[in-house]
């Protein structure tokens, strides 16, 4: 089974993106969406992405860029990412 990726609620501050932090975005959606890729490896893909676990819960977070960041909530059983934010410092 592949992992999935659920963009459907997710809360965008896209007027903080720059167009790198977009396209690491871009890249790390495509992984999951084109290869269904686990979102650990696909948030690798944008370099140094700083991977963790917010809490030991199911929410990860990873780093665009300086400022910028998005958080997710991992359903592993179903193997759903759900995009929580992208952009700005959650």
């Amino acid at each position: 089974m592949v992992w999935t990726l659920d963009k459907s609620d997710a809360l965008y501050k896209l007027n903080t993106l720059t167009a790198a932090a977009q396209e690491k975005f871009d890249r790390f959606q495509n992984a999951i969406h084109q290869q269904g890729m686990h979102p650990k490896h696909a948030a690798e893909l944008v370099g140094d992405s700083d991977y963790k676990c917010l809490n030991g819960s199911n929410l990860f977070q990873f780093r665009l860029d300086g400022f910028n960041r998005v958080t997710l909530d991992l359903n592993s059983g179903l193997k759903v990412v759900k995009v929580i934010q992208v952009g700005g410092h959650s």
